[in-house]
């Protein structure tokens, strides 16, 4: 059974106080991928202050285990639906061995994606209704992709006061720094009463 832990996550900015810890995590290092399995979750949102009622929207978030040019990937799948409609679509594709992304793509009311990473290099364009942006970026080391950091975390050594650096790409930011601290194991809830979950 896993175990939840409570996991706070900053983002960093190389502050003096940042460069003097250990060497920051790249795609590969301290994870394990074993654990990140084929499956499909949905969850109900509520806007801020409500709790109760009819949920604001649905998100579900599908993995599933692919071969994408030869190689075992990740391919995560994220939906948000407002009134059974698809309000926003994202996706990505990690190596799964490393995690490191290969490509990112989204439609939706927050905007629309399209990178592609490769050659040490991200590529593509970025957009709303303003019109589109141009990503050509270096990315001298492998990065994390931001909005993979539930898989990142979960394929981590997780456990009472870990703490780590991730080197993480960040649309319209480029690559930035999260700090990751594990404060102690949390019970949670389940249908079946308290239970604790961990790696």
């Amino acid at each position: 059974m896993r175990r939840l832990f409570a996991v706070l996550l900053f983002l960093a900015c190389a502050a003096p106080a940042v460069r003097a810890q250990a060497p920051v995590l790249r795609p590969g290092s301290e994870i394990a991928t074993d654990r990140i399995q084929a499956r499909a979750d949905t969850f109900d949102l509520f806007f801020e202050g409500r709790t109760r009622g009819v949920p604001d929207a649905t998100m579900t978030l599908e993995t599933r285990v692919a071969t994408v040019g030869g190689a075992e990937a990740i391919v995560r799948r994220e939906t948000l639906w407002v009134d059974d409609e698809a309000a926003q679509v994202d996706s990505f594709v990690l190596v799964r061995a490393t995690l490191e992304p290969l490509s990112a793509r989204a439609e939706g009311i927050s905007g629309d994606r399209s990178l592609d990473f490769a050659g040490g290099r991200v590529r593509g364009w970025t957009g709303d209704e303003d019109g589109r942006d141009t990503v050509d970026a270096a990315l001298p080391e492998p990065v994390f992709l931001s909005s993979s950091m539930d898989l990142v975390l979960g394929a981590l050594p997780l456990r009472a006061g870990y703490t780590a650096r991730l080197a993480i790409y960040v649309d319209g930011e480029g690559v930035t720094t999260a700090r990751v601290q594990v404060a102690a194991p949390e019970r949670c809830p389940c249908p079946a009463g308290g239970c604790a979950r961990g790696p």
